[in-house]
């Protein structure tokens, strides 16, 4: 078995926009305030991953009554999301079996290391 690379989605392999849209998936719609709380980032470095995702097409934004920023996850980035998930899932398991099959006895001194 050869080990192939599986397409991950290059916004979603940065961990803050994955956390992101992670959040994002729960929600309708989300208050900043709050994604900037769960997240614990500042306002501009926020900003700053929505911006990238809002520009992909990601995530929605929009201004509510009580002008407050809200925002949601675009049915497409719902479908990305799910697709960089299935990709990992998917590399997780290939690595396993890789693993598995390419399974090599422990060298006599590792039994040594794992005593001390």
């Amino acid at each position: 078995m050869t080990c192939t690379l599986v397409p991950l989605d290059p916004l979603l392999t940065d961990p803050i926009r994955l956390q992101v849209v992670s959040l994002l998936e729960v929600e309708q719609w989300c208050w900043l305030g709050y994604l900037r709380y769960a997240t614990g980032l500042r306002e501009e470095r926020l900003a700053r991953h929505l911006r990238i995702l809002r520009e992909a097409k990601y995530v929605a934004s929009a201004k509510g009554a009580d002008s407050k920023g809200w925002v949601r996850l675009t049915p497409f980035g719902e479908e990305r999301l799910g697709n960089h998930l299935t990709a990992m899932s998917k590399l997780l398991a290939t690595s396993r079996e890789l693993m598995t099959e390419l399974h090599i006895e422990e060298p006599d001194w590792f039994e040594a290391v794992r005593k001390r």
